[in-house]
């Protein structure tokens, strides 16, 4: 049987890991991602910082077995980041048409 706290720690430092390359492609090249994907390099730096910030807090994670709270967090913050992903890369959110007068 799988020992949980291994596989657990270990795909907290994956993600945490990938959270750094990725972090660190949207800080060193914005021009290239922004050409790539039409977001603004202002946003893929501050993403980017993010980035760094959220997998800084993911290896301060306990090293027998992270609580129980902090996993929920890391799996909400992956679900909205791709919430968020899905929703730039199909132009953003609806605007409302506001009326205008005259």
């Amino acid at each position: 049987m799988l020992d949980r706290p291994v596989v657990l720690r270990t795909v907290l430092f994956l993600d945490a890991t990938r959270r750094v390359a990725s972090g660190a492609l949207m800080i060193f090249a914005p021009p290239l991602l922004s050409s790539l994907t039409l977001v603004p390099g202002g946003i893929l730096w501050g993403a980017g910082l993010g980035l760094f910030a959220i997998a800084a807090i993911i290896g301060r994670a306990p090293r027998r077995v992270p609580p129980l709270r902090g996993v929920w967090l890391v799996i909400l913050d992956c679900a909205a980041w791709s919430i968020g992903s899905f929703i730039a890369f199909e132009g953003g959110l609806p605007r409302t048409r506001s009326a205008s007068p005259g």
